[in-house]
């Protein structure tokens, strides 16, 4: 392992841009100081690539294409066991595979109906497997390449990873040209309108009325045209709405991923394990009084509380499924955490994966998140299918990162645009329980949107 400092440093966001004109170039951007928001990480050029749809797999390796059909967890698992590698003490993510888990990989893991499709089907997983990476440390303020030598070994490993980190550090140091300005767009519409939405909401509240379920998140589609330029969006998105898991993708076809998350899914370092969910939101307000106003009603109501307390009962279940015995504990809940447009509460919730188990077992028992489902998990994800218009696709999966040490850094894909095609498309929800009122959840999915929709330059959102 090569570890080299980069000094002096472009930023993260500068980084990026050095490295847009290769192959799947991702930066997974902290834009908050804080113990969440310490590390980013960017890379391109990966040596293969991971795409499974269902049970069927591509691996891919340059031009080399390989097929097969099985457990896209079991494939995974297997193909990133042999490229084994020691953590690295100056970074959290050294090296390892980057991308995204869509929400309807659950169809793997659950029997779901089969209601919808998508306009704009995406990969189940896709993952570029990166043998150097670039740090940027917050809190220190430093930053540093990182290069594995992967997918080689020996002296032959080594003479590549310093290659490979020379290479790096030149593109990351490219002069960095203006990205064209692309056009405004001009037409948005959603897969619901108002009057849909309520009534979806009125139809999940007789649904728990009658005992079928407890909670159900329910989301609405907005597709915009003519489609931005996603890496200007992005940089645009991370000045007015920071997050702490903010990422930058490209996939398959010209496609751009690009999320400002507030929501860590889950964090794995050894057998040590994190999950923050997210219940409960208010607009910030536009004087410090209201601000804070804001602030108290969402930690005063009951409402969002018992929203979040479902939905910590659902993930200390789910974890419990692969933790060791009696290791998973609550933190304080609720937890207030202040964004640039919202307010949120959360819960830590911490477990220790059991000695026979690992990350995979983990993300199976895990996957998706709770609180973009519901509770019951399952009967909740039935609902979604059959009220939504269309799947889900990248949004409410997972974004992150796998260390071939055994790390994981994964969000939870919410405040997410996909850009393929001639569109954009994003989607915003919220979790209804019994005593929900349908017009104000549709109001809670706009004030989560307007961040997406002020970086689009669309105000009257």
């Amino acid at each position: 392992m090569i570890v080299r400092p980069l000094d002096p440093a472009p930023t993260p966001l500068e980084g990026l841009r050095g490295l847009s004109e290769l192959a799947f170039p991702f930066l997974l951007h902290s834009a908050q100081l804080g113990p969440q928001g310490r590390y980013s990480f960017a890379g391109a050029d990966p040596f293969l690539q991971f795409v499974s749809h269902g049970t069927q797999i591509e691996v891919w390796r340059g031009a080399q294409r390989q097929r097969f059909e099985a457990d896209p967890f079991v494939a995974l698992r297997e193909l990133m066991h042999t490229y084994p590698m020691a953590s690295a003490v100056e970074t959290p993510f050294a090296a390892g595979a980057v991308g995204f888990f869509s929400y309807d990989l659950a169809r793997v893991i659950e029997d779901l109906p089969q209601e919808t499709q998508d306009p704009h089907p995406f990969p189940d997983i896709h993952l570029g497997f990166y043998d150097a990476v670039v740090t940027w440390d917050a809190q220190e303020g430093r930053a540093l390449i990182t290069s594995s030598g992967l997918p080689l070994r020996g002296r032959a490993g080594q003479e590549h990873a310093a290659q490979r980190a020379s290479w790096l550090e030149a593109q990351l140091r490219r002069p960095r040209g203006s990205i064209p300005h692309s056009a405004t767009p001009t037409e948005m519409t959603s897969n619901f309108s108002r009057e849909e939405y309520v009534a979806g909401v009125e139809e999940v509240k007789r649904l728990i009325g009658a005992g079928d379920l407890f909670q159900v998140n329910l989301s609405q589609r907005f597709t915009v045209r003519p489609r931005p330029d996603g890496l200007e969006l992005f940089e645009r998105l991370t000045r007015v709405n920071p997050a702490p898991f903010a990422a930058y993708l490209e996939g398959p076809d010209g496609s751009q991923v690009l999320s400002a998350s507030p929501e860590l899914f889950v964090r794995v370092r050894g057998d040590e394990v994190l999950t923050t969910p997210i219940k409960g939101t208010r607009p910030r307000g536009d004087s410090p009084e209201s601000d804070l106003a804001q602030a108290q009603e969402l930690l005063n109501s009951e409402k969002d509380l018992a929203e979040l307390v479902m939905i910590v009962d659902l993930l200390r279940n789910d974890l419990g499924r692969v933790a060791q015995f009696g290791s998973v504990t609550v933190g304080a809940l609720p937890t207030l955490s202040s964004h640039p447009t919202v307010h949120h509460l959360h819960a830590d919730i911490r477990a220790r994966i059991a000695p026979h188990l690992d990350r995979f077992d983990l993300l199976r028992a895990a996957f998706p998140g709770g609180s973009i489902t519901g509770a019951p998990k399952v009967r909740a994800m039935e609902v979604i299918e059959h009220l939504e218009p269309c799947r889900r696709g990248v949004y409410t999966g997972a974004i992150g990162a796998l260390g071939f040490d055994g790390g994981v850094d994964l969000n939870i894909a919410i405040r997410t645009c996909v850009a393929a095609g001639d569109t954009l498309t994003f989607s915003v929800g919220g979790g209804i329980v019994a005593d929900s009122d349908p017009a104000s959840e549709y109001e809670e999915t706009l004030h989560k949107g307007r961040g997406l929709a002020k970086a689009l330059g669309i105000h009257d959102f």
